[in-house]
């Protein structure tokens, strides 16, 4: 499979290739700075050293993980969808076809503070700015589902400092939020009725989920909600649509959750063409900037891509 976007055109203000280290986009180390010093969080992200925070509903929990692991999440969508080790050409192939100039939906669930929008749409202004991608107007709705209302409020603090360079490389954003439950019924179902009235005008469209491991394997979780996730894939199948799906390369991913998850798929959704195709799990791992420290940290990735088509 040809790459779509070719790893000797990755520019080094994003990859340095002679030592293998992500670099993230200027703009988005920039957004991330600004935010973290209004809420009065710099000092302590830029001194201090995080422990493995996983983020939750509450402020504080929120707070931290922003603080010590945003970078981190930014980093495992930029190796993504860049794939700078040639470990992902699927997946990356899919993020560029979509996001290189067109009428696109993403669907970001549960979207957390961000990370995963907008680290896709900076790497994409700055391939702009550098002349790697072609300057075609892009017009992106998001529709971000989530739980965290201190987490939905820094996502559009951030969106809102970040999208006048978005803007100046034709890149028009229209975000949208909905509190999301997975646990819930009701909040599911609110959910793909915003979905749904949100991409109708779209093209391409996006179902982009990441970092339920913990969630889902560690606490124990799949059995419960198990049924909010056929009902989202089930309303979100059509015409030019993708699920991609990222987890970190963790142990408990590759020989858990992710044959677990494949299995699923193909017995629950027959009618799609992603269950006749061989689902490839694909992995990476690089370093990354830390972006406010002078030093580097690890990122990893265990991504599959879901045709989700109906046939």
């Amino acid at each position: 499979m040809s790459r779509l976007i070719k790893q000797e055109d990755i520019p080094v203000s994003l990859w340095r290739k002679d030592d293998e280290t992500l670099v993230l986009p200027h703009s988005l180390v920039k957004c991330w700075k600004s935010i973290l010093n209004q809420r009065n969080l710099l000092k302590s992200a830029t001194e201090e050293i995080g422990d493995g925070e996983t983020g939750g509903i509450d402020e504080e929990a929120t707070h931290k993980h922003y603080s010590f692991r945003y970078n981190g999440s930014c980093a495992r969508f930029q190796l993504t969808f860049l794939d700078p080790k040639d470990d992902l050409k699927e997946v990356s192939n899919a993020f560029v076809k979509s996001l290189a100039g067109n009428d696109v939906f993403i669907a970001d669930i549960p979207s957390g503070t961000g990370a995963a929008s907008l680290s896709l749409l900076s790497n994409i202004a700055q391939l702009r700015e550098e002349n790697i991608l072609p300057k075609l107007p892009l017009k992106v709705k998001i529709l971000a589902g989530e739980i965290s209302k201190t987490a939905i409020q820094i996502f559009q603090e951030s969106f809102d400092e970040i999208n006048p360079y978005l803007k100046h490389y034709f890149i028009e954003v229209e975000l949208k939020f909905e509190e999301w439950n997975v646990r819930e019924a009701d909040s599911t179902s609110q959910l793909i009725k915003e979905i749904t009235l949100f991409s109708q005008n779209s093209t391409d469209k996006i179902l982009l989920l990441a970092n339920f491991t913990g969630f889902l394997e560690q606490d124990k979780k799949w059995k419960e909600v198990q049924d909010k996730f056929e009902e989202i894939f089930r309303h979100f199948s059509g015409k030019s649509t993708i699920a991609i799906w990222l987890e970190p390369q963790l142990n408990i991913v590759i020989n858990q959750f992710w044959p677990r998850t494949v299995n699923w798929f193909k017995s629950t959704f027959k009618y799609l063409m992603g269950a006749k195709e061989t689902i490839k799990i694909e992995t990476s791992n690089a370093k990354f900037e830390h972006g406010l420290r002078n030093e580097t940290q690890r990122t990893s990735v265990a991504v599959v891509k879901f045709n989700i088509e109906r046939v």
